[in-house]
């Protein structure tokens, strides 16, 4: 059984590799990796998931929130937990085991109830941060919880950012709307530069 589910994953595999200048959707793939395997030894489950991660590269795009700090990062979506938060240590200074981490906004949409990501081994699509749902241009949002000197974790603070007036890009590739942004955002650019050094503000909600 185990012969025969590795030979049609690697032949899976081999076509898509031969398709990677094509837009495709790699979701039963993060499938077969979740839910195919039951009965398979732990050995023998992360040989399988090592001949697809190593084939599938796509990259999620994180935005790091924690009060005024903001971290972005773009990895691996096969990337693990704990890998994530080695990163955020790097910035933050702030060890693994004292971070909590909660996804706030994934898919285009804020999350009615925060999901955190509390399993250090799980890699990021289990938790939902595929390439579809932290686009470039639609980052998830993950907050950032710190562990106190009592050993307790702080409530979770995220300082939303200022409402400007500047134009935000759009989410697609609709020509009309990307000629209509970039019409208005140089009328806006020309109108700012001729204000001088002393008025050059933006007007904030």
């Amino acid at each position: 059984y185990y012969d025969v589910y590795l030979k049609s994953t690697q032949m899976i595999m081999t076509e898509f590799v031969n398709l990677k200048n094509i837009l495709i959707d790699l979701s039963f793939i993060k499938h077969i990796k979740l839910d195919s395997m039951e009965g398979l030894s732990d050995n023998t489950q992360q040989e399988i998931c090592d001949i697809l991660s190593k084939n599938v590269n796509v990259n999620v795009y994180l935005l790091i929130r924690r009060k005024k700090m903001t971290l972005y990062l773009d990895v691996p979506e096969n990337t693990q937990v704990i890998k994530l938060k080695k990163m955020i240590e790097a910035i933050f200074k702030v060890q693994p085991q004292d971070q909590r981490l909660l996804i706030m906004f994934l898919n285009n949409g804020h999350l009615d109830e925060y999901k955190e990501l509390s399993d250090s081994t799980a890699q990021l699509f289990q938790y939902g941060l595929t390439s579809s749902a932290a686009m470039v241009t639609n980052p998830a949002i993950i907050g950032l919880a710190v562990r106190q000197e009592d050993g307790s974790f702080e409530s979770l603070e995220v300082t939303p950012y200022s409402n400007t007036e500047w134009p935000m890009p759009p989410n697609d590739d609709d020509l009309e709307k990307c000629i209509a942004y970039n019409e208005k955002y140089a009328k806006m650019l020309e109108e700012f530069l001729e204000k001088g050094p002393s008025k050059r503000t933006l007007k904030t909600k």
